[in-house]
């Protein structure tokens, strides 16, 4: 079982605090080398930009099919039970959102990833890199995008999950969790230098994906953008 309390801050923004009991284009890769090249990072260049190995899977609605909870576990290249994982449900601000958290744990747990290695982050503060390089994966739920892109930046988180992906740390998003990585809002993390569409009727088709994007990608519910390595390795697995 999982429960959820809405709670008020002082400012009064809605948070939410979550307790949980046993339950089965162009770009922006000149911030993440900065960041990544603080802690080593190797780099290395080709005739058009950076080029960089990370591990992204952005998704409308998580790990929906067997084929893309099957990526995801060849993604993280360990066993999962000792796999530990930064759920972040910080976007469900409102009753909906609230509504998928517990399918997005679930998400987790199916892989064989056990409840005691998943935290619950609600970028309530911030939280270095050298605390979050303790984590195998990042997991992004949905919800509000704007509020989620204004709590990674307002508490700092921002500066760490770019070092993160930068180090090849491995970051799953579902929906609003995906969006940020885009160019659908200002201040986004500027992974992707296109707009992303979610939870579409029709999405991108299977397969090798272009570079540079076109002005827009559309993702369904059944599948996802997986990204290893600009510009080679951007694939949509699913249909």
């Amino acid at each position: 079982e999982i429960r959820y309390k809405r709670t008020l801050s002082a400012r009064n923004a809605e948070k939410w605090a979550f307790s949980m009991n046993k339950c089965t284009g162009r770009n922006d890769f000149i911030s993440i080398i900065k960041h990544s090249s603080q802690v080593g990072a190797p780099k290395c260049r080709d005739g058009t930009g950076i080029k960089k190995t990370m591990r992204v899977l952005l998704t409308s609605a998580g790990l929906e099919t067997e084929e893309i909870k099957n990526h995801f576990i060849s993604m993280l290249g360990k066993d999962t039970s000792s796999v530990k994982a930064l759920f972040i449900p910080t976007a469900a601000i409102d009753a909906e959102a609230v509504k998928v958290l517990p399918k997005c744990m679930n998400d987790l747990i199916k892989c064989g990833i056990q409840n005691k290695n998943i935290k619950v982050y609600d970028l309530h503060i911030g939280m270095d890199m050298e605390e979050l390089g303790q984590y195998d994966v990042v997991y992004l739920c949905g919800g509000s995008t704007k509020y989620l892109l204004e709590r990674i930046n307002e508490t700092g988180f921002r500066a760490a999950l770019l070092k993160y992906i930068g180090t090849n740390g491995l970051v799953i998003g579902v929906s609003a969790g995906s969006i940020i990585f885009a160019n659908n809002l200002p201040d986004n993390l500027a992974l992707i230098d296109t707009k992303l569409d979610v939870h579409c009727a029709e999405g991108e088709k299977k397969g090798k994906v272009s570079f540079p994007f076109k002005d827009k990608m559309r993702l369904t519910d059944t599948c996802a953008l997986s990204i290893r390595n600009f510009p080679d390795e951007l694939e949509i697995i699913g249909q």
